[in-house]
């Protein structure tokens, strides 16, 4: 396999006032390939689960080998995580349900797509399932 030079942006998604970070990596620019958001768990932020960079280790990283296969990567913190805003009460799976919508419809919006596919991990199963039973229509695989 052939690796690629693998670029990456940080985004913010405001979900009713509240800022919300997103990790994308990528290797090339287009607004046609398929999408991966990425679902963390209750333990670690998106881009600390899915984006580990060890010195020597470069296969580490789910989303730099993502994106060599060709895949435009996203991993959103969901609030209370990672970069996002981390309110004080507490976040409930159908808050994590609702942010990841509002990142997966920035990100369709984004890249002019009808879909993307869904990877969760751990807690990330609950409100991405919860995502793709609600809204179908926008997920390709989960």
């Amino acid at each position: 396999m052939t690796k690629k030079a693998i670029f990456s942006v940080e985004h913010t998604v405001k979900n009713r006032g509240m800022e919300l970070s997103v990790w994308e990596k990528f290797a090339h620019a287009s607004s046609q390939k398929p999408i991966v958001v990425l679902a963390h768990g209750s333990a670690t932020a998106g881009r600390e689960s899915f984006d580990l960079q060890v010195p020597g280790k470069p296969s580490y990283s789910l989303m730099d080998f993502l994106a060599n296969e060709g895949f435009d990567v996203f991993a959103p913190d969901i609030r209370g995580f990672g970069r996002s805003i981390h309110p004080e009460a507490h976040v409930s799976t159908a808050d994590a349900m609702e942010d990841l919508n509002t990142v997966v419809e920035y990100i369709l919006q984004l890249r002019a797509m009808k879909t993307v596919s869904l990877v969760c991990w751990s807690w990330g199963t609950q409100y991405g399932g919860m995502l793709a039973m609600s809204f179908p229509d926008k997920i390709e695989k989960y």
